[in-house]
C-alpha cells in the first residue's frame, strides 16, 4: 500500500520535470516563430542579424526562466516528498512492525482497514474481514447463543457509536490454532461536524503471566467499589485475570460476565435502588444509560454507598464475596423454582437473568438472608474439597 503511494509521488515528480522540459522546448520554438511572424506581418521582411540576436537573447532568457522554475519546483517537491516519506515510514512502522492492533471502522462498525498485527495475531485473512462488523471476531460457539455475551459486545460498540470512548475485554476463538485468547480493545470515535465518521480501534492480546501461571497458588484482596459503572467491565477482568492457566479461558470469560452482572446488580438494584421498571424507563430515554443513571440518582444518601468485594484464590478454588449497602431482594424464589418456571420470568426481572448467568458460571452460590450479599465459589480442576 505505502510502496504504491511512494511510487505515485515519484511518478508525479517525474511527470512535472518532463512537463517543464516540454514547456521549455515548446515555449522557445513558439517564441521564435512568433518573432518571425511579427517581423513578416508588420515589417514585411524577415529579421536581420540584429533582430536574430535579440530573438536569441529572448529565447535564452526563456530557457533560463524555465530552468530556474524547474529548480525551484524540484526543490519544493523534494522537500515535501521528504516530509511525506517520513510520515509514510512512521505509518509503515505502525502497520507492519508493532504488536498493537490498529483497526479502522466505518460509521456502521464495519472493518475498513487494519494493520498486520491484528490479522496475524488472530490468524485472520485480510480480504475475508474487510467490510465485516467488528463484533464477528468475537465468535465463540459456546457463547454465541448467550444473550448477555452478545449484549456486552453491542453495548461497548454502541457507546462508541454515541461518540464516547469505550473499552472492551473479551475472549476470541482463533480457529486456525483452535485456541482461545483474551483480547483488549479501545474504541475511539472520530467525529466530523458532530457526526460519527470513523471509529479508531487499538488493542492487543493479553498474554499469560508466566510467573502467575506457574507459581501463584494463593492470593487474597479486598476492594471498596464506588457506584461508577463505567469501570465494572475492567474490574471484572481484574478479578479473574490470575485464573489464566488454572481454568479454560471460556470458563473465565463466563465468570467475568457473571461477576459483571453481580457488580452491576449491586450498584443499580442495591445501592441506587433502581427497579426493573425504572431501568427500562431510563434505557428508553436514549443516550448513554450510565450518564442517565447518574443524573437520575443524584441522591447523596444513595450515591455515597459502596460495594465491598473480597477475593480469595487457593489451590482448591476461587471465592468472591460481594456485598452492597442496599435493602437486598427476595433471592429465594429464583433459587428454588424449577428451571422452566424461572426461565418464563427472565423477561420480567433483571435479577432472574443475572442469576441464570451466575449459576452457569460458578459451582456454588450463597446469599445472606437479606439478599445484599452473595458468595460465589468456583473449584479449580483437581480440587476435592470446597474452597475454605
Amino acid at each position: 500500500m505505502f510502496g504504491g503511494i511512494k511510487q505515485a509521488i515519484t511518478d508525479i515528480n517525474r511527470h512535472i520535470n518532463r512537463t517543464l522540459i516540454l514547456f521549455v522546448v515548446v515555449g522557445s520554438v513558439s517564441l521564435a516563430l512568433l518573432f518571425y511572424l511579427v517581423m513578416y506581418i508588420f515589417f514585411n521582411r524577415f529579421p536581420g542579424e540584429h533582430e536574430l540576436s535579440v530573438a536569441a537573447a529572448m529565447i535564452a532568457g526563456n530557457i533560463l526562466f524555465f530552468i530556474l522554475l524547474r529548480i525551484i519546483i524540484t526543490k519544493r517537491i523534494s522537500a515535501e516528498f521528504e516530509i511525506i516519506d517520513k510520515e509514510l515510514y512512521f505509518i509503515n512502522l505502525i502497520k507492519d512492525h508493532t504488536s498493537e492492533f490498529v483497526i479502522i471502522l466505518n460509521e456502521y462498525g464495519q472493518i475498513i482497514n487494519h494493520n498486520n498485527a491484528f490479522t496475524e495475531a488472530l490468524h485472520l485473512d485480510h480480504k475475508s474481514i474487510i467490510g465485516k462488523p467488528l463484533r464477528e471476531i468475537f465468535s465463540l460457539s459456546e457463547l454465541d447463543q448467550n444473550l448477555h455475551y452478545r449484549q456486552l459486545i453491542l453495548d461497548k460498540l454502541k457507546t462508541a457509536f454515541q461518540g464516547q470512548e469505550s473499552e472492551l475485554i473479551s475472549t476470541v476463538f482463533i480457529k486456525k490454532k483452535k485456541d482461545i485468547q483474551t483480547i483488549y480493545l479501545k474504541l475511539n470515535p472520530i467525529m466530523q461536524n458532530g457526526d460519527l465518521e470513523h471509529i479508531f480501534v487499538t488493542g492487543r492480546l493479553f498474554h499469560t503471566d508466566f510467573i502467575t501461571n506457574q507459581w501463584l497458588t494463593t492470593e487474597q484482596s479486598n476492594y471498596i467499589v464506588s457506584n461508577d459503572l463505567s469501570l465494572i467491565h475492567l474490574f471484572s477482568y481484574r478479578l479473574t485475570r490470575n485464573l489464566d492457566g488454572k481454568l479454560p479461558r471460556n470458563e473465565i470469560l463466563y465468570m467475568q460476565i457473571a461477576l459483571q452482572e453481580v457488580l452491576i446488580n449491586a450498584i443499580e438494584h442495591g445501592n441506587l435502588e433502581i427497579d426493573f421498571s425504572k431501568k427500562t424507563e431510563l434505557k428508553q430515554m436514549g443516550g448513554n444509560y450510565w450518564e442517565l443513571l447518574t443524573r437520575e440518582c443524584d441522591n447523596e444518601h444513595l450515591s455515597t454507598r459502596k460495594v465491598f468485594v473480597d477475593y480469595k484464590l487457593s489451590s482448591e478454588g476461587v471465592l468472591y464475596t460481594i456485598q452492597d449497602e442496599g435493602g437486598g431482594f427476595n433471592w429465594n424464589q429464583y433459587m428454588t423454582e424449577d428451571p422452566e418456571t424461572r426461565s418464563s420470568k427472565l423477561i420480567q426481572t433483571f435479577h432472574g437473568v443475572g442469576l441464570q448467568m451466575i449459576q452457569k458460571s460458578f459451582d456454588s452460590i450463597t446469599f445472606n438472608e437479606k439478599g445484599n450479599q452473595i458468595i460465589l465459589e468456583k473449584k479449580l480442576p483437581g480440587a476435592i474439597t470446597d474452597v475454605p
